[in-house]
């Protein structure tokens, strides 16, 4: 199927501002998983300050997911407009 619509250009385009996005985004997920490794030692054994770090990982990790099924989703789509 053909979408007559886009413009190899557009097409271009959006897969190289995917992938800068995603690679932009990959680079934050590591600084703040450095930055919450971190606070959790610096936690020295407090239980809350320590619940708190690992809730932070778990969101940093659910946000890279998500980011990350976003890119799949998209390539799909790409895949599907290009038949």
């Amino acid at each position: 199927m053909k979408v007559e619509y886009f413009d190899t250009d557009v097409v271009a385009a959006i897969n190289e501002l995917s992938a800068t996005l995603l690679s932009y985004v990959g680079a934050l997920a590591l600084l703040l998983l450095v930055g919450t490794g971190i606070y959790y030692m610096m936690a020295q054994g407090n239980p809350r300050l320590q619940a708190r770090a690992k809730q932070s990982f778990s969101y940093i990790l659910l946000g890279l997911i998500v980011v990350l099924l976003s890119y799949s989703i998209l390539g799909v789509i790409k895949k599907i407009a290009a038949d």
